[in-house]
């Protein structure tokens, strides 16, 4: 039986369309598999993970800090009060980058700024900063220094 050009056009675009959704759905798992694969894998390495207030972004643990300046200390150390109103010792070194709109130094900060730090967190529960960012007000999140409904807010 020989088939018409027509219907070989019509098998041609089932068969065409078949593999490009079975692509599709196989792309799609693979990279939920991997999308899995590296949480775990952060999770191993002791990644912080949001965590905290309801509706709050706070993140916690090996060398990040979310908070509000205290103090600015004349050596060039901080005091950060994080989202949960612990007090965070921040040493800033010679190499630790500063962002405030444009870079900065140190002494640039002031008590009242939102901060996000990150750096490697030492014995003595203080944190050497690697880098230190003055956000925005509001920019971090319900819950967060400066956003609606928290000291410095709308």
């Amino acid at each position: 039986m020989k088939l018409t050009r027509t219907v070989q056009y019509i098998i041609a675009a089932l068969v065409l369309i078949i593999v490009a959704g079975g692509s599709f759905y196989a792309g799609t798992l693979y990279g939920k598999n991997q999308a899995q694969a590296a949480l775990r894998a952060a999770r191993q390495r002791g990644m912080p993970f949001a965590q905290g207030t309801p509706g709050a972004r706070q993140f916690q643990g090996r060398g990040m800090v979310f908070g509000t300046i205290e103090e600015v200390g004349s050596d060039g150390s901080l005091v950060v009060k994080d989202n949960n109103g612990n007090r965070v010792k921040v040493r800033v070194t010679d190499t630790t980058l500063i962002e405030k709109t444009i870079s900065a130094a140190p002494a640039d900060l002031q008590s009242g700024e939102a901060v996000m730090i990150s750096g490697t967190s030492e014995q003595d529960g203080s944190i050497t900063a690697r880098s230190v960012q003055v956000v925005p007000a509001g920019r971090l999140g319900f819950g967060a220094p400066g956003a609606p409904g928290t000291a410095g807010g709308q």
